[in-house]
């Protein structure tokens, strides 16, 4: 055999194996990709509900009683 065949070959192996593993590779960082988005959209709700719901509770009522003046 030729060692120009052989190079290539083996060059043409290499070239296929790292594009399956660019592939494989993509859709692992795509899934960590979505699953980061949705424990960030989580975390946001979260704090969200915990700072307006802890809000809402120091806000005082308006009283019903009216404010009389003495003249």
């Amino acid at each position: 055999m030729d060692n120009t065949l052989i190079y290539s070959v083996v060059a043409g192996v290499t070239l296929v194996m790292l594009f399956v593993a660019a592939r494989f590779a993509l859709r692992w960082v795509l899934r960590f990709a979505i699953i980061g988005i949705v424990i960030l959209a989580l975390c946001g709700a979260a704090w969200a509900w915990l700072h307006y719901s802890s809000s809402a509770s120091k806000a005082r009522s308006p009283s019903t009683r009216r404010v009389t003046r003495n003249q």
